[in-house]
């Protein structure tokens, strides 16, 4: 830091030099020695307590900031990628394109989360967009552009509680019975499994070992359509990469999918499912042209594809298995995810809810006072 004297033909000016955290020089000038001093001292308390802000990034356009958060991260998916552009494009930046990162201020986030509500937005596609915008303004304070991000304690609408509609013993059935013969092996698998669909389209050949002393089946990618076409990604999170034994049922009718496609062990990159028309799976495509077809002629009602993978949750949770055990197979790090959004109330749970209460009292009680009520 130096305080220069800047001599001009009005007077002496007092320029006051300092370095940025990055290294690069910046400097202001004043009219008087005092308030050259005063600037010094605040711009190095700013430093010691955090406060600092680089007073020419606060003026970045939101728009680059946007685009800065965006590819920050080299290990995001390239389908996050294409929905955080999309609601970016269609429902963020148009209403701050021109407007610097540092003038953006918590009304203007609450009135644009308060519009998206009035517009007939769900409650979670609001809270997903309104985490973008959190994500935006923590780097433009993690870059020292602004001192707190503005979407802090932004109130969005609380989510409803999702809705499961699992299916019974006898509904799987009729659904198996239902489907496109092509897509027999598949759809076992899928309410076998209770993998992520993405995670069903992204199996190869290469993942099923068949022939080894413990068959198993092992998920270790996804399939999505994304803006660059089919790709393969990795899973949704780390928990996603595991593997499932396989019963003598299901590698016998894996074996025989196998060599109906006329794969052999020299096919193991080439998907282990794919459409009726033999190419990768579209989610969009099988759910129009496969799914719901086989659901109403099951007689099943309204179901949704992700139906599957809550069946097997909740199969699983009423089961005698641990919870640990229950949170891998469905690719959880933690039970509470699985219970939070994979796990139904059955009827068949309410009534072993009552018979535990039921061994706990008895039921041979003196009912005398009862009696003396009635």
């Amino acid at each position: 830091m130096s305080i220069e004297v800047v001599k001009g033909k009005h007077g002496d000016r007092y320029k006051v030099r300092r370095r940025k955290p990055c290294g690069a020089w910046y400097t202001k000038t004043f009219r008087t020695k005092t308030e050259a001093r005063n600037y010094d001292a605040s711009e190095r308390e700013a430093r010691r307590t955090g406060a600092y802000i680089d007073v020419h990034n606060s003026s970045t356009p939101f728009s680059e900031v946007a685009d800065q958060w965006l590819n920050q991260n080299p290990t995001k998916r390239q389908l996050t990628l294409d929905r955080e552009r999309s609601i970016l494009r269609i429902h963020i930046l148009p209403e701050f394109v021109n407007r610097q990162i540092s003038s953006i201020k918590k009304t203007d986030l609450q009135s644009l989360v308060n519009k998206w509500t009035a517009d007939g937005l769900a409650p979670r596609t609001v809270q997903r967009h309104t985490a973008i915008l959190k994500g935006i303004f923590k780097r433009a304070v993690d870059a020292e552009m602004i001192l707190k991000s503005p979407a802090i304690g932004v109130k969005i609408p609380r989510p409803e509680a999702v809705v499961m509609n699992v299916l019974t013993e006898e509904d799987a059935k009729h659904l198996l019975d239902s489907v496109d013969h092509s897509m027999f092996v598949l759809m076992y698998m899928f309410l076998a499994t209770g993998i992520r669909y993405s995670e069903l389209a992204g199996l190869k050949v290469k993942d099923v070992s068949i022939f080894s002393k413990n068959p198993e089946l092992r998920v270790e990618r996804s399939l999505h359509n994304t803006s660059k076409g089919m790709k393969y990604e990795s899973t949704k999170t780390s928990a996603g990469r595991r593997s499932f034994s396989l019963s003598p049922y299901q590698v016998k009718i894996l074996a025989s999918h196998i060599t109906t496609m006329g794969k052999t062990i020299d096919d193991g990159e080439d998907p282990l499912f794919v459409s009726p028309k033999g190419k990768y799976l579209n989610y969009s495509n099988f759910r129009n042209r496969v799914f719901l077809p086989a659901v109403e002629r099951a007689g099943l009602g309204k179901r949704t594809i992700q139906d599957i993978r809550r069946t097997v949750g909740t199969l699983l949770a009423q089961s005698e298995l641990d919870m640990k055990s229950v949170a891998t197979h469905m690719g959880h790090s933690e039970f509470r995810t699985t219970l939070k959004y994979y796990v139904a109330e059955t009827v068949e749970g309410r009534q072993r809810v009552n018979c535990v209460i039921e061994g706990f009292l008895g039921t041979d009680l003196n009912d005398g006072s009862l009696e003396e009520a009635n």
